[in-house]
């Protein structure tokens, strides 16, 4: 839940009446209640995913360094974190965003700075359950990879029954 907050004090006082949200500071949006649990960004940082071998023209430290960026802002609550791999390598880059009580949303192919432009706008807005997948990020969603096994043993299943 966000809220636009008028002043300092009135953030403060929200924040002691709600006892548990933190108050943020934007300068486009002003003095903000922002809910007590973060946004989680994992990003994949194992076999391929953050390596020049695969993706020799993407500045993968760059892109670690400006969601970190992101995350430090008093405007959101991001937590940023790295992964060994994610067993999604034919995806690379991966980023995985989680929000307390919405499903994870998996994101592939995030070699450029047009996808953290959108990326860094949707979590600005609240990210997954608390404002909508913009639609250039909707093209980057992946399944994730256990959904993807289940998947495919379904399909063979369904295969011999018939």
């Amino acid at each position: 839940m966000v809220a636009r907050i008028a002043s300092w004090a009135d953030c403060c006082q929200d924040v002691r009446d709600r006892a548990g949200p933190f108050c943020g500071w934007s300068p486009s949006l002003g003095w903000r209640v922002v809910s007590e649990k973060p946004v989680r960004v994992t990003v994949c940082r194992g076999c391929c995913c953050g390596t020049r071998r695969k993706h020799p023209g993407v500045d993968h430290d760059w892109q670690l360094q400006r969601l970190r960026a992101l995350a430090a802002s008093a405007a959101t609550r991001v937590e940023v974190r790295t992964s060994d791999c994610l067993d999604a390598c034919e995806h690379s880059n991966l980023v995985v965003v989680h929000a307390s009580g919405a499903k994870p949303v998996w994101l592939g192919f995030v070699l450029d700075e047009t996808v953290l432009d959108d990326l860094e706008g949707w979590l600005a807005a609240g990210g997954p359950g608390r404002a909508p997948l913009p639609d250039a990020l909707e093209l980057h969603r992946v399944t994730p990879p256990a959904r993807r096994v289940w998947a495919q043993r379904r399909q063979w299943t369904d295969d011999q029954h018939v």
